[in-house]
Parts: C-alpha cells; structure tokens; sequence
C-alpha cells in the first residue's frame, strides 16, 4: 500500500457477494471444505479493514452488509 493513496474496494465488494451467492448452492461436503480458506481470508479482510481505517478512515460506506452475509453463509453450512 502507498501511503496517501486511495483504495477503491468496491470491486471485491462484487466479488465476494457472487461468491457468497454460490457457495450455498454447492454440495454441503464440498462447502465446508472452504470454510477454513474462507475464515482466513476473512480474517486477512480484517486486518486490511483496521489498516485502511488507521491510515485514513472510512472514506465509503461500510455497512458491513456484504460481510455479514458471507459469515451468515458459512454459520448455515456448519449446522
């Protein structure tokens, strides 16, 4: 990251609700194979989230909608 340089996360934003979107439609044994990689990037999303907001704030909107509804996925499939 440079400092002084905006980022523009609404692409991944994208990204990770087409993903969301698909993993309940995958066989349950092959979706909780994911769920590992999908905690550690989710745990890397919070690590840029807080380094983004030291180094500047929030400069969009971040309801943490989009990110709610991936753990919301991934808490379905553990049950």
């Amino acid at each position: 990251m440079i400092a002084g340089q905006f980022v523009t996360l609404t692409s991944i934003a994208a990204d990770i609700e087409q993903f969301c979107a698909a993993v309940p439609k995958l066989p349950p044994p092959v979706a909780r194979r994911l769920l590992p990689t999908i905690e550690a990037i989710m745990t890397k999303l919070d690590s840029l989230a807080a380094q983004l907001q030291a180094r500047g704030g929030n400069r969009g909107s971040d309801n943490g909608a989009v990110r709610q509804r991936a753990a919301d996925a991934y808490r379905r499939r553990r049950d």
